[in-house]
């Protein structure tokens, strides 16, 4: 399966189904995940 581009809405996805399970079997308690669209980028 290739990786989704750096920085995707897909790769976030792809995180986090990996990651929730993680977090939830370690106690951490989450609510629910929200994308928003970046505006401003201060690189540097």
């Amino acid at each position: 399966m290739p990786m989704p581009s750096i920085g995707s809405q897909e790769a976030f996805g792809a995180v986090g189904t990996a990651l929730i399970p993680i977090l939830a079997a370690l106690g951490v308690e989450l609510k629910d995940l929200m994308v928003a669209t970046v505006h401003n980028v201060t690189r540097g």
